[in-house]
């Protein structure tokens, strides 16, 4: 399987997941072969990427979360936005946080399934980026970020009981965008200065919707007041720098970042995942906590298998396998400096003059 951007579509290679739009709704079905007519569709409705098998990435790789498990947490999602945005009239106060209580119940019991069926398996950790991220449709966010974060917290070797509440911070972290106007929330241009200034009240409002209205504890209330508060000083919504911002806050922060980096939008195509990654990597002990970005390069994969790329010597193939180093994968190579080659495999573990100089969508012969 392989992500690629539309425009490298070809007729006849075959959707290995399902396509969503913007707001969620299945556009094109799993294992439809494209053809020009739905390729064309596609762009008109603004979808930059899809995930594909094709000859070179035969190899299918398990969903970490199921359709089923998508709508139950759609459904959840819808629910408690639909809650919150009536915080202001409710009269039977017990009733609403009562229905709030059920949907974090909900988040709860979700997080427990993905926990069960990621943190063991290193085959799903190994390829996330393939496997993660849908479009940039906020509860789709939520869900990478908070996929990210798991990653992230199982390599500090939290317990089972932090990781939750990790993965839920995470999960909740824009929570406060119900009380934006989605005016803003959908704009294509950019923001104007107040525009962006009532943006950058989103977590403080999404901190007193669970303040007010949740049992969770601070941890997880303070993750989504500090999402957006950076390591040097320079976030928002109190400038707090270094460790004053609470980890669960700084692991939330990068995460956040990192998707937001490589998922497309309305208004523009995501960055490859080695281009976030060398953002990150460029800014640890400026926006974000060195220690955690360390820790971030060595838990996500940005090379999973069925990558196509390009090497330092020139050299062409797909990722085979992943070991222990991710940075450093199996590549199957097919052209050495665009000469067609019988395929054979170069394991850069065991190569260490060569490294990956880019991810590619096309062999450069076939351009």
């Amino acid at each position: 399987m392989r992500k690629i951007p539309i425009e490298y579509v070809i007729p006849g290679q075959v959707l290995h997941k399902p396509v969503y739009d913007y707001s969620g709704n299945i556009v094109m079905k799993k294992d439809t072969v494209l053809d020009e007519n739905n390729i064309a569709k596609l762009k008109k409705i603004g979808i930059g990427t899809v995930h594909i098998l094709d000859k070179f990435s035969s190899q299918e790789l398990e969903d970490i979360i199921k359709p089923k498990l998508i709508k139950r947490f759609k459904d959840t999602d819808s629910k408690i936005i639909n809650i919150s945005c009536n915080k202001e009239i409710v009269t039977d106060k017990t009733g609403y946080r009562k229905s709030i209580h059920q949907c974090i119940e909900d988040y709860e019991s979700f997080i427990d399934e993905i926990i069960d069926d990621t943190i063991h398996n290193s085959d799903i950790i190994n390829n996330l980026m393939s496997i993660s991220t849908y479009d940039d449709n906020t509860f789709i966010h939520s869900i990478n970020v908070m996929l990210l974060s798991l990653v992230v917290a199982n390599r500090l070797n939290m317990t089972r009981d932090e990781i939750k509440k990790v993965a839920l911070s995470c999960l909740l972290h824009d929570i406060g965008k119900v009380y934006i106007p989605l005016s803003i929330i959908n704009k294509t241009e950019k923001l104007e200065v107040e525009e962006f200034n009532i943006i950058k009240n989103h977590p403080l409002k999404g901190y007193e919707f669970l303040r007010d209205c949740t049992n969770l504890g601070p941890s997880e209330r303070i993750a989504c007041l500090t999402h957006h508060e950076k390591w040097d000083g320079t976030g928002y919504p109190y400038n707090k720098s270094g460790e004053d911002i609470p980890l669960y806050g700084r692991i939330c922060c990068l995460c956040d970042v990192f998707d937001a980096l490589t998922s497309d939008k309305a208004y523009r195509r995501g960055v490859k995942p080695n281009e976030a990654m060398e953002y990150i990597m460029a800014n640890g002990g400026i926006l974000f906590d060195y220690e955690l970005v360390k820790i971030f390069t060595e838990a996500v994969n940005i090379y999973p298998i069925g990558t196509m790329v390009l090497l330092s010597n020139g050299f062409e193939g797909i990722v085979e396998t992943v070991g222990e180093y991710n940075m450093r994968p199996s590549i199957t190579i097919y052209y050495e400096n665009k000469e067609k080659v019988k395929p054979y495999s170069l394991d850069l573990h065991n190569s260490l003059n060569v490294v990956i100089k880019d991810i590619i969508y096309k062999f450069s012969a076939e351009i």
